[in-house]
């Protein structure tokens, strides 16, 4: 459902287990009408692209509009690949330019990184947990109250092609 031409860039997230090999991207190509690619560290974000973060590595964005990858490590205790960090650089890095959306997942992460993106004067999006597979996260996301709006995965897009083009009308 994401529009061609937009100028926005996303970056996904996901949760997955270290040694799992996702299709995610492969699978994507197949129907998607903007590129989805698997990032490499240091890689340029272009506009109208979708970066899939790799399985055990976190994701984050820099100054210079790059992607910057890690290795997760050992610590089990945050998600892997942690979406708050994912938030939070993007939430300093485009400060009120900023947009993050929460979808389906268990868990609270993303919480505490809707806060950051809202602080830097950004929008937040959580997924309507009633339409999610695993609600945990987008219910999680609402109940912060940082949420700006709360939509189907289907009407996501469409919202963010108005905040593009209306940016002081989110709701």
């Amino acid at each position: 459902h994401l529009p061609k031409n937009s100028g926005l860039s996303y970056v996904l997230a996901q949760h997955l287990s270290p040694s799992h090999k996702s299709m995610m991207v492969d699978l994507l190509k197949k129907s998607a009408t903007i590129p989805i690619v698997k990032p490499v560290n240091g890689e340029i974000i272009l506009p109208d692209t979708f970066y899939i973060c790799p399985p055990n590595q976190n994701i984050e964005i820099n100054q210079n509009n790059q992607i910057i990858l890690s290795d997760v490590g050992e610590v089990r205790h945050i998600p892997r690949p942690s979406v708050d960090m994912l938030f939070e650089s993007i939430a300093f890095v485009k400060g009120d330019n900023a947009i993050g959306i929460v979808l389906s997942g268990t868990g609270s992460d993303g919480s505490r990184g809707v806060g950051l993106i809202k602080g830097e004067g950004g929008i937040s999006i959580a997924q309507d947990p009633n339409t999610a597979k695993f609600d945990g996260m987008p219910y999680s996301a609402v109940k912060t109250g940082f949420a700006d709006v709360v939509l189907s995965t289907s009407e996501i897009p469409s919202k963010l092609v108005d905040y593009m083009t209306h940016p002081l009308n989110i709701n």
